[in-house]
């Protein structure tokens, strides 16, 4: 199964490194190492907040505020699990509301997501499948799965 995260996003984009790139709001911190050590040119300043070990990203009221006064192109977002009653799920309250504040500054969203995490629930509800435009997935992701995503109206483009 390949892995599908916004970590393997960063190393396609730098990949392709050399060029001014559009500005980019990485929150997690693996994400920007990956950017700079890849040499892409680009432009990314900090949310703030609070540093959260857990997922290597700020969260908190400074981060969700900055969110709040950005107006975003397109959001990739990762998650710990996602399904059709409780749509994405995440660990922490913190986490979530940081997601949930990409989510409303996004004029599109895409989801990274590998099919592991089809059909489980994390702790705490971020969004409903219907709020993201665009799911990025594997191969294995299901195909009864498939159809109940693309029933949604969600783009689903699979690698």
């Amino acid at each position: 199964m390949r892995r599908i995260s916004c970590l393997a996003l960063a190393g396609v984009l730098v990949g392709g490194c050399g060029q001014e790139q559009e500005p980019a709001q990485p929150n997690a911190l693996d994400v920007r190492a990956e950017l700079r050590n890849g040499y892409l040119v680009v432009k990314y300043p900090s949310l703030g907040g609070t540093l959260s070990r857990e997922a290597s990203s700020t969260v908190g009221p400074l981060a969700e505020q900055t969110l709040a006064n950005l107006a975003v192109q397109k959001v990739f977002l990762g998650t710990e699990a996602l399904d059709l009653e409780s749509g994405l799920t995440d660990t922490t309250l913190e986490i979530a509301q940081v997601k949930r504040a990409m989510i409303t500054a996004a004029k599109q969203v895409f989801l990274l997501a590998d099919s592991s995490k089809w059909d489980q629930t994390g702790f705490i509800k971020v969004a409903q499948l219907q709020e993201i435009d665009a799911l990025i997935s594997d191969e294995n992701f299901p195909a009864s799965a498939r159809m109940a995503v693309e029933r949604l109206g969600i783009r689903l483009i699979l690698v």
